[in-house]
């Protein structure tokens, strides 16, 4: 009888496992992301005490930047520029330019190489004309292969949250989990493009794919499904 009941509380336990583990790291694949972000900023501060001038100054910046990651190609481009000028004295300009590369050589294989690059250049209120550009490359390569699955533990972590708050009803499709934790994964994506607000675009994607496995109770996460996916 003991080995009766032990036997069907093995059963039970291994089909509770088996249940519990929709998805695992070996089924998760890094999603393409790109984004482009241009912003922009100009000040000007002018003051004038009957016929003299007594400010004027001026000033402004750009900032760039665009990227676009995955597996096994992704690269990045970084530039920004700034601009100012007071009374009295010239212009002071600084550049700065970065950009990275990472590529496996070969797509079935886990030789990669990667490269970086740095350029400043200015040049200051006083002083030389412009300043010697400072760089710097770097370049090199290696064997081997990571997949960053921190994503997809976030998904499974919010998953059960979700159902300990009785916001979903079942465990969701591993094929939902997956989209999730893809989302999850490309927040840098989603923050370029809609900066500080970023949140509101984010969570709704979340909430469309979590809709999409059925298991929703009600027609929105609410506030603890909010609260559960930060």
């Amino acid at each position: 009888m003991k080995r009766l009941l032990l036997a069907i509380f093995l059963v039970i336990l291994s089909v509770g496992f088996v249940f519990s583990q929709n998805v695992s790291v070996s089924d998760y694949q890094v999603p393409v992301s790109s984004a482009k972000n241009l912003l922009l900023n100009a000040n000007w501060n002018w003051a004038q005490t009957g016929d003299t001038v007594t400010t004027n100054n001026m000033s402004g910046a750009v900032f760039f930047r665009t990227f676009y990651s995955s597996l096994p190609f992704a690269w990045f481009i970084d530039a920004d520029g700034a601009a100012n000028r007071s009374l009295g004295n010239k212009w002071q300009l600084q550049t700065n330019l970065s950009g990275r590369v990472n590529k496996y050589v070969w797509d079935d294989q886990d030789w990669f190489g990667f490269g970086r690059a740095r350029v400043r250049y200015e040049r200051p209120a006083v002083g030389p004309e412009w300043d010697q550009p400072a760089s710097d490359l770097t370049i090199g390569a290696g064997y081997g292969r990571f997949i960053n699955a921190t994503a997809l533990a976030k998904a499974v972590r919010i998953e059960g949250h979700l159902l300990k708050e009785g916001v979903i009803k079942n465990h969701m499709p591993k094929e939902i989990m997956i989209e999730v934790a893809n989302i999850i994964e490309r927040e840098g994506e989603y923050k370029d493009l809609y900066g500080a607000t970023y949140e509101v675009q984010w969570f709704k994607a979340i909430e469309e794919k979590i809709k999409e496995s059925g298991e929703l109770i009600g027609e929105h996460l609410g506030a603890m499904g909010f609260y559960r996916t930060r």
